[in-house]
């Protein structure tokens, strides 16, 4: 299946520019012969592709956007199959990624501030019929010369109300930009949305991911445990409020919908603004019918804690009589991709973990003792945890493993990398933080392209989307080009850290011949 100029595709697009082509995907600007009029293509090659569930992935963005009709929201023309071959095909539009608008720091504030509106018409739109993107990011979000947006890219969305096509125990979505619940792989509302356009409004505008890290382990700690301060530069207050509210951990004090935004945003009627918005807007009533709820509300609040503590109490004395049984795991962090490259998918067969960790007993250690410590286990890419030699649990975690008091040997294990071990002095009643990148990572900057292999397997060809997880250690490196030939490197890395590869093939081929 060719991508050059004058090929004529599925009959009827003819293609003028290959935009992106890569993992049995090609996106391609065409000619709609029959229409006469330019479109976005974009076709799928289940012969080629890496991982079956890109084909899943490729036929729900096709079904979801055919269920939308905005202008904010990309416009999907039509979608079929041919061979081993299935296509999309958007309308085109004349665009730029608000990433690369962003970086040409070219909008003034109330330009901003209207993109930002924008994009929570969209989003309102897509929740309405309750579809959530899962992919919220500046690369997914485009921009026409006149700064009209159009969200894209809807091959991670889910349809609440249907199965997902991710596994239970996966991560989908881009690291800097997904929601804490996204990363623990809950359930997801609307809100994990609201999350991350939250990161794309404060990125709009100070230019700055507030969480991006050294690395993805280090980024995904940052959403997990930073307190994020909107910056004063942000002179317009109520984006300063709604990017507040939309960054909030908590999805109780988080705002409830892009509507909502839109309303602190003054751009719509919404009555029903959450409590902590509305607290900033005006001071606070009293009566003597409030001070009356908040004892009522005291009392109760008093009575379901002693519960919840008489219940758990109990719950501790029969928890050594109980036992887990495994089951398996599948982790996975989608692309940052807006044309549709596709993640690294870990598998691990054994051993195994609980089939429903809300149906087992609390992870607890032989011999408990009545004031356990606390200990909460970060791991990236993931990991099976133990203790003692005794199997407890699967990252990423519901809430931290009691682990009685004194020194004990934690142990991370994951199939494709080195075990982590850490040996830890726990005391009563306090908490611990174990935070462990068990990969490394491997960046690639090289002109005009080349196909990139590490020990003799094939990684995928550049630019990627996001960085390859490798184990740490030594490797070969091999970078190769049809025009240019081939180059190898050895390389060492340690883990959680990068190892940075340039290569300009124009410039090694001119010093090759000058020598």
């Amino acid at each position: 299946m060719g991508g050059d100029h004058d090929t004529i595709l599925f009959d009827k697009f003819e293609i003028l520019e290959c935009l992106k082509k890569d993992f049995g995907v090609g996106v391609y600007i065409a000619n709609h012969i029959y229409l006469g009029k330019r479109i976005l293509l974009k076709t799928l090659d289940r012969e080629h592709i890496p991982d079956p569930a890109m084909l899943s992935r490729f036929q729900r963005e096709a079904k979801t956007l055919a269920q939308l009709n905005h202008p904010n929201i990309i416009n999907v023309l039509d979608f079929g199959t041919q061979d081993q071959f299935f296509y999309i095909s958007f309308e085109y539009f004349k665009s730029r990624t608000l990433r690369q608008v962003i970086q040409s720091g070219e909008l003034t504030e109330a330009q901003k501030r209207d993109v930002l509106v924008q994009l929570f018409h969209g989003l309102d739109y897509a929740h309405e019929r309750q579809i959530i993107h899962r992919d919220i990011k500046p690369e997914n979000v485009l921009l026409d010369e006149n700064n009209r947006l159009k969200i894209a890219d809807f091959g991670l969305a889910h349809v609440r109300g249907e199965e997902s096509f991710t596994q239970q125990a996966s991560i989908v979505g881009t690291p800097c930009y997904m929601s804490p619940e996204q990363i623990r792989g809950e359930d997801l509302t609307v809100q994990s949305d609201l999350f991350s356009a939250g990161v794309v409004a404060y990125e709009l505008f100070s230019g700055i991911n507030p969480f991006l890290g050294a690395d993805v382990g280090a980024t995904l700690n940052n959403i997990l445990s930073r307190t994020i301060t909107v910056a004063e530069n942000i002179r317009n207050p109520d984006v300063r409020a709604v990017i507040d509210g939309l960054l909030q951990k908590n999805v109780n004090e988080r705002l409830r919908s892009a509507r909502q935004a839109l309303h602190v945003l003054g751009d719509v009627d919404e009555p029903a603004a959450p409590r902590r918005m509305r607290a900033r807007a005006e001071k606070p009533r009293r009566s003597f019918r409030v001070v009356g709820g908040l004892v009522v509300f005291a009392v109760v609040a008093a009575a379901i804690l002693w519960l919840q503590n008489w219940q758990k109490m109990q719950h501790i004395a029969t928890a050594n009589q109980q036992s887990m049984r495994p089951d398996s795991i599948t982790s996975a962090i989608a692309p940052d991709s807006l044309l549709g490259s596709e993640p690294i998918r870990l598998e691990q067969k054994e051993p195994i973990v609980a089939e429903s960790t809300r149906e087992q007993p609390e992870r607890l250690m032989p011999q408990l003792e009545k004031s356990p410590g606390r200990l909460f286990v970060e791991c990236q890419p993931w990991a099976h945890i133990y203790i003692d030699s005794q199997f407890i649990d699967t990252t990423p975690l519901e809430d931290a493993i009691p682990v009685r008091p004194g020194d004990h040997d934690v142990q991370l294990k994951h199939p494709n990398f080195p075990t982590y071990v850490q040996n830890i002095r726990v005391e009563a009643e306090k908490e611990y933080h174990l935070a462990v990148t068990l990969c490394s990572y491997l960046a690639c900057n090289i002109y005009p392209w080349g196909d990139v292999y590490l020990n003799g397997e094939l990684l995928g060809q550049t630019p990627f989307d996001i960085l390859p997880a490798i184990p740490p250690g030594q490797h070969v490196l091999t970078v190769k080009n049809q025009e240019y030939g081939s180059i190898v490197r050895e390389f060492v890395v340690a883990p959680g850290d990068t190892f940075n590869f340039s290569l300009n093939f124009e410039e090694n081929m001119r010093g090759l011949k000058q020598r």
